[in-house]
C-alpha cells in the first residue's frame, strides 16, 4: 500500500477503490451492510480510515486479525484488545476476538449503546450464534459493516439474516484485470480424500480436519 511516509499509517494514501468504498459505506448511512471484497485488495485499511465512524467495534475470530489493525490507527486513534488476559478501556477502537468477547461477563460489561459503529472482519462466519449472539446485544450501534473475500457460506446459511445488501464489490478477476492482484497459477490434483467427516464451525471446514483428510495414509493422488 503506498505511503507518504513509511512510519507513519496515518499518512496512507488510499487507492481510487478503497476510497470509492469509503464513499458507498458513508452514503448508506445507518445499517447493517456487507463489502465483498478479494483478498489482497486492502479491506483493513479501508475499514480503519471510515468517515466520523465515532467508537468502533471490530470483530475478528484469529489473533492475528485481532492485532492487524492497531498499526493502521498508530497516532490517530487509541487502540484496545479484548482478547484472552487482555482488556480493553475507553479506547476510541475495540478490537475483539469473538470468542472471549461473546462470554457473558465481558459481553456485559459494555453498556449496549458502546459502539457506534461494528465491523465484523471475514464477515462470512457472522451468521454463527457466537457473532450474533454479540451483534445482537449491541442494538445500540448505528451501522454494522462487514467485511469478506468469500459471502457464501459453506454451511448454506444466508448472511441476509445478518446483513441487509451488499454496498461494495470487487472480485479477484476485478483485482487482477486491473493489476492490483496477480494473476492465478494452479494446478489440480484429483485424490480419494473424502471431507464428510470435517466438522463444520462458523460456516468453515476445521483446518484440522481437512488437513487430516488430505494426509490421511489411505488417501491417494490420482
Amino acid at each position: 500500500m503506498p505511503e507518504t511516509n513509511a512510519n507513519t499509517q496515518s499518512l496512507m494514501i488510499l487507492r481510487d477503490y478503497q476510497i470509492d468504498c469509503e464513499k458507498a459505506i458513508e452514503a448508506a448511512g445507518a445499517g447493517k451492510y456487507l463489502i465483498a471484497m478479494a483478498t489482497g485488495l486492502g479491506k483493513t485499511a479501508i475499514f480503519t480510515h471510515m468517515e466520523n465512524p465515532g467508537r468502533t467495534l471490530i470483530l475478528s475470530h484469529r489473533d492475528e486479525l485481532v492485532r492487524q489493525p492497531e498499526r493502521y490507527y498508530k497516532g490517530r486513534k487509541t487502540f484496545g484488545v479484548e482478547k484472552a488476559q487482555e482488556h480493553a478501556g475507553n479506547e476510541d477502537v475495540v478490537s475483539a476476538s469473538v470468542q472471549s468477547l461473546q462470554q457473558d461477563a465481558r459481553l456485559h460489561s459494555y453498556a449496549k449503546d458502546a459502539f457506534d459503529t461494528i465491523i465484523v472482519d471475514e464477515a462470512h462466519h457472522a451468521a454463527a450464534e457466537t457473532y450474533r449472539k454479540i451483534l445482537d446485544y449491541f442494538s445500540g450501534a448505528r451501522r454494522v459493516i462487514g467485511f469478506t473475500a468469500t459471502p457464501k457460506r459453506g454451511d448454506g446459511i444466508g448472511l441476509d439474516k445478518i446483513f441487509s445488501k451488499i454496498i461494495f464489490m470487487r472480485d479477484i478477476r476485478w483485482g487482477i484485470e486491473h493489476g492490483y492482484l496477480s494473476r492465478i497459477r494452479c494446478h489440480q490434483v484429483y485424490s480419494n480424500y473424502s471431507l464428510g467427516d470435517v466438522s463444520i464451525t462458523a460456516g468453515d471446514y476445521s483446518a484440522s480436519g481437512v488437513e487430516s483428510a488430505f494426509t490421511d495414509k489411505n488417501v491417494d493422488t490420482i
